[in-house]
């Protein structure tokens, strides 16, 4: 109790006292998708390149969990997960857009876009392809890099990349960006060499990249003994890491690198835990904050988008509920650890969470009861113990 009072305090000075910068611009943003990614597995990673660090909500709209997580991304607004929302292809693999859409096919395109835009049956405004339209609209352009493959095509980095017709300008998600491994889940693994030297040598404004690995073990976990699964994910996350050196390395100033967890992955999603991690690198050093959460440290999925537009000089469209994100600045160590600290906090108020609802509940349930019995006896001194529940249930209402 102690330890989440001091965490309060310092986040709260921090807040006041230390005024978020507004983001630079940047000619090239490469966002990197590490799907069920951790603190632990990112913290260790380019430790001289100036970051920024922050937890991000991965809540979506409702729907399927994971297709929601990223169409929100995509969208700036919290979306429904409509199946086939990671069905994108490159250009010579499909046969089924033009005749969907009535439309040309770009390099890649998403033939499932109108299930998907007609599946946003909520009461605000969520527009699927915002982003990649958004950035059309001011001359930019985006490409999307990598597969999540399974035995299904699983193309997140053309989810987040499409435009509001389902077409992506550049991009290769097919199974080019793989190699065969007979000991890596669905017999696949990522070809790192092929995907580092597609996103630097790109052209594009905003380029997508999927690490596909930890989403095709992720996919499996369940079934995996925890300590193999543990060693794979190892494996798998020491790669991801070594990417992102190699990246970090081989970029100019000029471009800033995010890297983000748009699902926390299945372990996670099943307790309802749905933050995960997402950092800046290469920009500003220290804590993200989000107009949209206003609590230093915590940002949205629907800021992403939003961010994007922002750091490549665009205007996000007013439709978008997200904000442009913000740096609190610090030392990289000292954002780090009130980022842990404060994931470690929300974890334990969600898991006591249900307990304390229902003992308030209850308490609120006993009151009503006996107030009511009290007014039923209409004696002195029941009137007067009414009065008494009253204040009591006065203040059994304002507490949170």
């Amino acid at each position: 109790m102690k330890k989440e009072i001091v965490l309060v305090v310092i986040l709260t000075a921090v807040l006041i006292c230390a005024a978020p910068q507004g983001l630079a611009q940047y000619d090239r943003l490469i966002f990197v998708v590490w799907h069920g990614a951790s603190l632990t597995d990112l913290v260790e990673t380019a430790p001289h390149t100036p970051q920024a660090w922050g937890l991000m909500n991965t809540r979506a709209g409702g729907g399927l969990a994971v297709e929601g997580a990223y169409l929100s991304i995509n969208s700036g607004a919290r979306a429904v997960g409509v199946r086939g929302a990671g069905e994108v292809f490159n250009r010579d693999e499909d046969q089924s857009y033009t005749l969907y859409t009535g439309m040309e096919p770009a390099a890649l395109v998403q033939p499932a876009i109108w299930p998907i835009t007609s599946g946003q049956n909520v009461s605000y405004t969520v527009v699927p392809g915002a982003l990649g339209s958004a950035l059309n609209g001011h001359g930019l352009r985006a490409a999307a890099y990598g597969s999540s493959d399974t035995s299904k095509e699983v193309r997140w980095a053309g989810t987040i990349a499409a435009d509001r017709e389902g077409r992506v300008p550049e991009g290769d998600v097919s199974p080019n960006m793989l190699l065969s491994d007979t000991e890596r889940p669905f017999g696949v693994r990522t070809d790192y060499d092929r995907l580092l030297r597609a996103v630097v040598d790109s052209s594009a404004d905003l380029i997508v990249a999927d690490l596909g690995d930890p989403y095709r073990l992720d996919e499996i976990s369940s079934e995996m003994h925890p300590l193999q699964y543990e060693r794979q994910r190892e494996v798998v996350a020491a790669e991801a890491r070594d990417f992102l050196n190699r990246l970090l390395q081989a970029i100019s100033d000029d471009t800033l690198v995010l890297v983000a967890a748009p699902h926390p992955g299945q372990e996670k999603g099943t307790l309802g835990q749905w933050i995960a991690p997402a950092v800046l690198f290469g920009g500003d050093t220290g804590l993200l904050v989000s107009p949209t959460t206003k609590w230093p440290g915590i940002v949205t999925n629907m800021d992403i988008a939003p961010t994007i537009l922002t750091l490549l000089g665009a205007e996000a469209p007013d439709f978008m509920i997200g904000a442009p994100i913000g740096v609190i600045p610090m030392p990289a160590g000292e954002a780090v650890q009130l980022v842990q600290e404060l994931e470690s906090r929300l974890l334990a108020l969600h898991q006591n969470r249900g307990v304390v609802l229902r003992t308030l509940v209850g308490i609120q349930i006993g009151v009503y009861l006996i107030s009511l019995a009290l007014m039923v006896l209409r004696v002195k001194a029941a009137l007067q113990a009414a009065r008494v529940m009253q204040m009591v249930l006065a203040v059994s209402l304002a507490l949170p």
